[in-house]
């Protein structure tokens, strides 16, 4: 199974961060070189949490997985 914790560059300009995704469906697609999970991110920023519903596409190359697309929108 591929995996679900992509690199994010952006939490090391911050003092104390965090980011997770819950998923909550995950689809595979193209005879399974592509998965699609949607699902809840969190990033906590210095202690103060922002959550937001997010659909990541990865796709299988050269027999590791990439991360295609991701969309995020935030929750108010």
């Amino acid at each position: 199974m591929m995996p679900l914790k992509a690199k994010v560059d952006i939490l090391h300009l911050y003092n104390d961060a965090k980011k997770s995704f819950e998923p909550i469906s995950i689809s595979e697609r193209k005879e399974g070189e592509e998965v699609v999970v949607i699902g809840t991110e969190t990033n906590e920023l210095n202690h103060t949490l922002h959550q937001a519903k997010g659909m990541l596409i990865w796709r299988k190359e050269n027999n590791e997985w990439k991360l295609l697309r991701e969309y995020i929108e935030l929750e108010r």
